[in-house]
């Protein structure tokens, strides 16, 4: 039994750690974000711009503003929105309370080697199945976070790519 509750901390473990990488991973996101944002307002401030490059320009600024309003949901998302759902080991007092009543329910068995062999295989299930319940909720808390930014890298991507549309277009107005 004590493999099987090797095997869970280790999970457990992982998906810990999976929920500190999407913690920590919002500030390059955030950068291209406010990159973007100060490209894009650049190009649409400049007013000597020829006519055909003022028809495509609310095109382009449109697009960029609804996919950074996208990123800006999939990032709130994978930041904010999903972290309360983690799932955690009962707390310490719930633990002494459980193994209490286990204890208690076995207190009859006479043979105390015995006793001693069902309060702890009995303990032990209980923490696989602590460790199953948190593992559960969070993997499925971390693949909702990772799809969340997922796609927010997705729409950090077309809004960059119609940055660089809208700044070789405006290379090329100036240029003429």
């Amino acid at each position: 039994m004590q493999n099987i509750v090797d095997v869970l901390k280790e999970k457990y473990e992982y998906e810990l750690e999976r929920k500190r990488y999407y913690d920590d991973v919002i500030s390059l996101p955030v950068s291209l974000i406010a990159f973007i944002v100060t490209g894009t307002y650049f190009i649409v401030a400049e007013n000597s711009l020829p006519s055909w490059l003022c028809t495509i320009r609310p095109i382009l600024v449109l697009l960029s503003t609804i996919s950074t309003i996208v990123t800006m949901y999939f990032l709130s998302r994978v930041y904010f929105g999903l972290k309360r759902f983690y799932c955690s080991f009962p707390s310490s007092s719930d633990v002494l309370s459980d193994y209490g009543k286990i204890k208690e329910l076995h207190s009859d068995e006479a043979d105390e080697e015995k006793r001693k062999i069902l309060i702890e295989n009995e303990f032990t299930n209980c923490i696989i199945k602590w460790y199953t319940d948190a593992n559960d909720e969070n993997l499925a808390v971390n693949d909702l976070r990772a799809e969340a930014f997922h796609r927010a890298k997705l729409a950090i991507l077309i809004s960059y790519i119609s940055s660089i549309i809208m700044f070789i277009l405006y290379c090329i107005a100036k240029l003429t």
